[in-house]
């Protein structure tokens, strides 16, 4: 018979198996992160044996630092470290790595995957596609509260009308209206440059042709497809309504 949160005896259980780590967390501001982490830990009913935990996740260090004058990056941390503490069998995670530089980011995939290769399950949302593509075995795409689309990521990749982009660094009125002419819609990256998703060879073929005709040899590059390429094919003409990885 499975555990119930409508008994009473089964709740410390059930709070022991999983491990939360919700968009908004609640930590104590003047508190340590040792202090707060161990409270987490009472919560559960724990015992105190998380060194290698704060170690794995970059925080025994600062262990004595109060959770106020912590980075935002590094309170994520902390409430990473706070879901986990007592080695939940399953793991619910939102948005673990929001505001935390690319090493601390790195820091904590590897963590999450070690986690992963012990058998824990992790569900994790996420809008790093590339942290969806290094931890996922299976993604789902939601769009506006319901699942659009779920596999394994190569299965969604090769599954995906998108076979290549072109990343162009110029783009002027006259390039862009042939483009658009051959139906093709060039979008505006971050960094300034242009996006172009192809869908055939002979589609990629024709638009290297026509890059090079307007003189810009070398002014690109091209880019498999991947699970950008995915989210953005699935979600398409809904881009404005709330998008997620699961």
């Amino acid at each position: 018979m499975g555990l119930s949160i409508r008994n009473r005896s089964d709740v410390g259980k059930i709070k022991r198996l999983i491990g939360v780590l919700p968009q908004e967390f609640s930590a104590v501001d003047n508190l340590t992160v040792y202090e707060n982490v161990l409270l987490a830990a009472a919560a559960k009913g724990v015992g105190r044996g998380f060194r290698d935990l704060l170690e794995g996740l970059g925080l025994w260090e600062v262990r004595g630092r109060l959770f106020s004058k912590l980075s935002g990056g590094m309170k994520r941390k902390v409430g990473l470290a706070m879901a986990l503490v007592g080695d939940p069998e399953v793991v619910f995670l939102d948005e673990p790595t929001t505001g935390l530089d690319p090493q601390a980011r790195r820091e904590t995939w590897r963590y999450l995957l070690g986690l992963r290769r012990e058998g824990r399950t992790i569900i994790l949302t996420t809008h790093y596609m590339e942290e969806a593509e290094r931890l996922s075995d299976r993604v789902a795409i939601m769009v506006n509260g319901r699942i659009a689309l779920i596999g394994r990521v190569p299965d969604l990749v090769a599954q995906s009308p998108v076979k290549a982009r072109l990343i162009i660094d110029e783009l002027d009125e006259t390039l862009s209206q042939e483009l658009q002419s051959s139906c093709l819609k060039p979008e505006r990256l971050p960094d300034g440059r242009w996006a172009v998703a192809v869908r055939e060879g002979a589609e990629l073929q024709g638009v290297l042709s026509l890059l090079e005709r307007h003189g810009l040899r070398g002014l690109f590059e091209v880019r498999a497809s991947g699970l950008e390429d995915v989210f953005l094919s699935t979600v398409g003409s809904r881009i404005s309504e709330r998008g997620d990885l699961v």
